[in-house]
């Protein structure tokens, strides 16, 4: 069977015995979303979603992205997304962040709003620092989740 990403919640999902109107209510959704992604009508959940599916099933964020190598061009230019929420999620402005990194809080909105198509990769490397993100997982799609 293909390991798609509802296979890996409702495995990780009944290993842990919950239900899914435990994991909906936690992650603030209905059932029926949770329904939806184990069955792959959703077929990736949205990336808020996904990090509260991993927290309550005490998971590892890289088990449900994908490796890297295998993202076309196009997938990997949604990284912006993820720094932007990974910085809300830590409680961080531009402002913030920027001052950590050394950069520009304009800088930093560029970056989230992907208008800089090819950031620093040493600017990369501190927000992930910053953000505690594994740098791989910062630069994966997210657009989709």
């Amino acid at each position: 069977m293909e390991q798609t990403w509802g296979n890996k919640i409702k495995k990780a999902r009944l290993k842990k015995n919950i239900t899914q109107s435990q994991l909906a209510k936690y992650v603030g959704v209905c059932q029926n979303t949770i329904s939806k992604y184990e069955t792959n009508k959703i077929s990736k959940p949205n990336f808020k979603h996904l990090h509260k599916i991993v927290e309550y099933l005490e998971l590892k964020a890289e088990t449900f992205y994908p490796d890297p190598k295998s993202l076309d061009q196009e997938e990997q230019l949604h990284w912006g997304e993820r720094i932007k929420y990974a910085r809300e999620y830590s409680g961080y402005t531009q402002l913030e962040l920027a001052n950590l990194v050394g950069v520009s809080e304009k800088t930093i909105n560029l970056y989230e709003n992907d208008i800089v198509k090819n950031p620093k990769l040493e600017h990369l490397k501190k927000i992930a620092t910053r953000l505690q993100l594994d740098f791989n997982t910062l630069i994966l799609q997210v657009s989709n989740f």
